[in-house]
């Protein structure tokens, strides 16, 4: 050690350096501090104090303080060390390091200390687990920071809506019709197919999974990961000469079930803490967070295990017929369903799973008897969801993902199209295309007079006009 004495930041907030155990730190950047107090200054604004003590009065349990200051630890971090994967600070030892932050009377010292002791939180969690984001190796990914970037930028055009109602209208018809409660989106790289069911998540119910390969460093968002591996791996598991069809189906349903089960838990959770139901799809979606967060990590391990789900031990049992076990499901599912939406009717489906990437499930044979792919065998695994208020949703640059939609009477699309199918029994929905290749936030596309020959050549001009420029 050095002996010299730490350098205090001077700002218009108290501010201080970080100093972990028997070693001595430089202090925080100033734009790090600086966003960090407007951070927490913003959730003085938002009554997050008040949310706290109401939970100590309450004798909270400690998952629900996490819940609490989960969104606000997330961006701290972000903030700190560039990442939002760290793990959420166990309240026993943290809960009095958020108050003091969030405390509209808080003192100097107090806030100085508190802040010192996140830092360190976080800067220790980041050196234990520097792999975290990355686990097959220490290269970060290629994606180019405009793509990262894009996705923090405020949403242009109506296109969830479309797709929304598209929604709504298949899940209408789709009672007591196998096959007929998922969709595939399908278009080209970069359209925005992720960005759009991202948006989408914002009012309805999704459960996000992203089957991208660890290796694939050069598309975003990353994909999901479960139990150390990439969640793709689960769907993808090599076939075997005595791997049955309705095994594997059975197999998907459970995992798919006990993802419900997690939402079940967490929604006992949120009601608890007092907040709105008219929040609840925007809650949801904050709490999970992005790929490799730790969050999604815990539920897709848990969903992997393949351990029994409580009333439904026998869901492997080939002897189990297909409607005793699909009303057993429904029963399920509506009853978390209507945790979610106290008032369900059956306009609108209420959960929705949507798996990007998907093209990589028709890659894989998972079955030999008889041959099906990990895609054919999950679709599958939905149909024992019939009348359930669920969807699904599989988003693809694959076109021939949909090659099994015999019937391409109605592509979804802001002009709607006149079926001619009377009297067809194919009950497959066809791809959703309608995504925009052009969407332009501003005014007008060139202002007469006003750009430079050079402006006009750049890459950032051309693309005013569309991603086929």
């Amino acid at each position: 050690m050095s002996g010299r004495s730490s350098k205090r930041l001077r700002s218009s907030e108290p501010q201080g350096s970080v100093k972990r155990p028997n070693q001595e730190q430089d202090p925080q950047p100033v734009s790090q501090l600086e966003k960090a107090q407007e951070l927490f200054r913003e959730a003085r604004e938002s009554k997050l104090y008040n949310k706290l003590l109401d939970l100590i009065r309450r004798r909270a349990s400690p998952q629900e303080f996490q819940a609490c200051y989960s969104s606000i630890f997330k961006e701290l971090a972000q903030i700190i060390v560039g990442r939002n994967d760290i793990p959420v600070p166990p309240s026993g030892s943290y809960l009095l390091a958020f108050l003091n932050l969030c405390n509209p009377n808080l003192e100097r010292e107090e806030w100085e200390f508190a802040m010192e002791t996140l830092i360190t939180y976080i800067k220790t969690e980041d050196e234990k687990k520097p792999t975290l984001q990355t686990p097959a190796s220490n290269s970060k990914p290629t994606v180019s920071n405009s793509v990262i970037t894009a996705w923090k930028t405020a949403y242009v055009g109506n296109a969830h809506k479309l797709l929304q109602g598209a929604m709504d209208a298949m899940y209408q018809n789709s009672f007591e019709k196998p096959y007929a409660n998922f969709c595939a989106i399908i278009q080209g790289s970069g359209t925005g197919k992720s960005r759009l069911v991202d948006k989408v998540a914002d009012s309805v119910f999704m459960i996000p999974m992203v089957l991208r390969p660890t290796g694939d460093r050069s598309g975003f968002p990353q994909g999901d990961m479960a139990d150390g591996q990439p969640l793709v791996r689960f769907f993808c598991t090599k076939t075997t000469k005595e791997t049955l069809e309705l095994r594997v189906q059975r197999r998907y349903l459970l995992f798919l079930l006990k993802i419900i089960a997690f939402v079940d838990n967490w929604i006992n959770l949120w009601k608890r803490s007092g907040l709105g139901i008219e929040r609840v799809a925007a809650d949801w979606k904050e709490y999970l967070g992005t790929p490799l967060s730790p969050e999604r990590l815990k539920m897709y391990t848990t969903a992997i295990d393949p351990s029994p789900l409580r009333g439904f031990e026998d869901i492997s049992d080939e002897r189990v017929e297909f409607d005793h076990l699909r009303n057993r499901v429904k029963i399920f599912i509506d009853s978390v369903s209507k945790k979610i939406e106290p008032a369900q009717t059956d306009i609108q489906p209420v959960i929705v799973f949507y798996f990007d990437e998907a093209h990589h499930l028709s890659k894989t044979m998972v079955s030999a008897e008889p041959h099906r792919t990990a895609y054919q065998c999950l679709c599958k695994a939905f149909t024992y969801m019939m009348n359930a208020p669920v969807f699904a949703l599989f988003l693809s640059t694959y076109s021939r993902l949909s090659e099994t939609i015999s019937s391409s009477r109605n592509f979804w699309s802001s002009r709607p199209m006149s079926s001619h199918s009377e009297g067809s029994d194919d009950n497959m929905n066809a791809p959703f295309v309608e995504l925009p290749f052009d969407a332009w936030k501003e005014p007008s596309l060139v202002i007469e007079g006003t750009h430079s020959a050079q402006e006009i050549c750049s890459l950032k001009f051309m693309a005013r006009f569309g991603r086929p420029l």
